[in-house]
Parts: structure tokens; sequence; C-alpha cells
């Protein structure tokens, strides 16, 4: 009978688990925004230009997030949920939904 022992070094392990997660969080979260760059909406560039991402560790979990921070998208998902609610609205009583024309 052969008896053999392993001896694991948790910390090296864990740290190594927390490499390969991190460098394939900011894989994907790189993939994402560079999809991201390709379909927001460009009226001034303002948007596109505020676009960041972020890889980091919250405890034991890599966390990744694309982010665009500017007054512009926060206004226009206001206006786009107002949109989207006045349709409904509109949808339920039976009414038809008037298309407007955009202005600048």
């Amino acid at each position: 009978m052969v008896a053999h022992t392993l001896r694991l070094n948790r910390a090296a392990l864990h740290g190594e688990g927390m490499d390969l997660a991190r460098r394939t969080v900011a894989r994907v979260v790189r993939r994402t925004f560079n999809r991201s760059q390709v379909l927001v909406p460009v009226d001034t560039g303002r948007l596109r230009a505020s676009g960041r991402t972020n890889v980091g560790e919250r405890g034991s979990v890599v966390v990744g997030e694309v982010v665009y921070d500017t007054q512009y998208a926060a206004a226009r998902r206001v206006r786009e949920t107002d949109r989207i609610a006045r349709e409904l609205a509109a949808l339920r009583v039976g009414h038809r939904i008037k298309k407007r024309r955009r202005t600048s």
C-alpha cells in the first residue's frame, strides 16, 4: 500500500483563483465596453467619451462594470422611460400612438 499526503497552501490557491477571475472579468468587461461604444448614441460625443470600465474586488468576489457617467445618460433614460410609459398607457385605453418627429 502506498500512502500520499497532499498539502494545500490555501492562501496561494485563493490568490491564483482571484488572479484568474480578475483577468476573466476584465476581458468580459472590455468586450462589453467595446460593444457598448459601438451602440451608444452619438450626438455630441460626450456620452461616448464618458464611458469607462471598472474591475475590482468586494471581499472574495471580483466585480466588473461598464459606466457611462454624464448627465446626458440620465436625462435620456428619463425621456425614454416617460415615452414608454405614455405608449403603454395609450395602449391600455385603446388609443393610437402618435409618432412624434424628433427635434434637435
